[in-house]
């Protein structure tokens, strides 16, 4: 669940299962709002390849 992944508390000690529950159900919100949205804890990269090869293998091959 990606709203997980927006609590951004992964290592903190958690005092009452309800409090999980409170701050999920509202990042679950915020991402029905805002479906693109991410962690500012993540990073994204891009890759541009410069070519590409396909791979087929044999019809005599296993598979």
């Amino acid at each position: 669940m990606w709203a997980i992944a927006l609590l951004g508390k992964q290592s903190e000690i958690l005092d009452k299962p309800d409090d999980l529950d409170t701050v999920l159900k509202e990042k679950v919100n915020d991402l029905e709002k805002n479906p693109g949205a991410v962690s500012p804890a993540w990073t994204q990269y891009r890759v541009v390849a410069k070519e590409a090869e396909f791979w087929q293998a044999a019809e005599s091959m296993p598979g």
